[in-house]
């Protein structure tokens, strides 16, 4: 085997990442998940951690790159019911549409940071059109979903037929 005689930089990808913009950060507050006096890292009664890394991005990004990662692939997939259903109190679309629209704010702060995910709840079809727009026009770089959804025995997984659309886009 032969070597290459010069060095190449490779990307140094973190791909799981939760930025949260200020608009999200706002809304934590307004629920009492993150207390806007308190310093990081936070945890409340509802089992919610809150880390300074997660919430302050001008604190987080120099630390990011310092560190040798080159770009962040932004994920929420595995949030998106809670997002939607507890924090937001909204449609799954419409916490997508605020999730994507925080992605454009992150990514407007800070160019060439960051890739957003198009995130999905995998079992709700109506997710599709936001998830395919992500894709097309908003630059997602993959589909960003949970493992499974509910618990126990009613626990179900990706192979399910109400995922069917998750796959037939992803193949698109």
């Amino acid at each position: 085997m032969t070597f290459p005689t010069k060095t190449e930089r490779r990307a140094i990808v973190d791909t799981h990442r939760h930025p949260w913009g200020k608009r999200m950060h706002a809304k934590m507050e307004e629920q009492g998940l993150l207390g806007p006096k308190l310093g990081f890292p936070q945890t409340n009664a509802q089992d919610f951690m809150g880390y300074r890394e997660v919430f302050d991005l001008d604190y987080a990004m120099p630390i990011q790159r310092e560190g040798g990662i080159t770009l962040s692939l932004m994920t929420n997939g595995g949030e998106v019911a809670w997002l939607a259903d507890d924090l937001l109190r909204v449609s799954t679309v419409d916490g997508l549409k605020y999730l994507n629209d925080e992605y454009v704010d992150i990514m407007n702060r800070y160019p060439g940071e960051s890739v957003p995910t198009a995130n999905a709840h995998a079992l709700e079809e109506a997710c599709r059109p936001v998830v395919e727009a992500m894709i097309r026009q908003g630059g997602g770089k993959a589909i960003s979903v949970a493992s499974s959804y509910g618990d126990g025995a009613d626990r179900v997984f990706l192979d399910s037929p109400q995922a069917e659309w998750l796959w037939e886009c992803g193949g698109e």
